[in-house]
């Protein structure tokens, strides 16, 4: 064990590879919901930034309804997770003449997806980013119960029509930063 972790928490190539088997699963019900009815799309104004630094679009987003949409955004959130998880990894193994003895936890633990994402180097757009803050909402606990317990406060569904280009645009650049490392 690596602090807590499997010995395989110590290779970032397991990391990459269950970041690919979550992103495989999530575009599995993202092409399920294909055959939605184009008039259940919402137009609507997109939510205020999360955050100040972001300035958000003036343009209108396209919302939509999913009934998979929970697991479809644990899912991805957990495979930006893991992949960022991974160039973390491959960092310390870097640092640490190829072998990683220890696994700072402030680095492993945890469901911050947009701050795992920003601490590795990527600089996310605002729907990059307003992505990133709805998938830990899902991660952290609103995609893995059925419903709601009390004390946690109930998660909005939102979709975008545009979520798995998004979502596959960072994991994308995330995978070609642990790429450009790896050779």
């Amino acid at each position: 064990m690596v602090n807590g972790f499997s010995p395989d928490a110590a290779d970032w190539r397991a990391w990459s590879s269950a970041a690919l088997n979550l992103l495989t699963s999530a575009q599995v019900l993202w092409n399920a919901r294909a055959g939605y009815p184009r008039d259940a799309v919402i137009d609507a104004s997109p939510p205020q930034p999360p955050h100040a630094d972001i300035a958000a679009p003036s343009e209108k987003s396209r919302w939509m309804p999913f009934d998979h949409g929970p697991t479809f955004l644990m899912l991805g959130g957990l495979s930006l997770e893991a992949l960022s998880k991974a160039v973390i990894v491959q960092r310390l193994a870097r640092g640490q003449g190829g072998t990683v003895a220890a696994l700072p936890r402030e680095n492993m633990i945890g469901h911050s997806v947009r701050s795992l994402i920003e601490r590795v180097g990527i600089t996310l757009t605002y729907r990059e980013a307003e992505l990133a803050d709805r998938l830990q909402a899902y991660v952290s606990w609103a995609g893995r119960y059925p419903l709601p317990k009390p004390s946690q406060p109930q998660a909005d569904l939102i979709v975008r029509d545009d979520d798995f280009d998004t979502l596959n645009a960072v994991y994308r650049r995330l995978d070609s930063l642990l790429r450009a490392s790896a050779s």
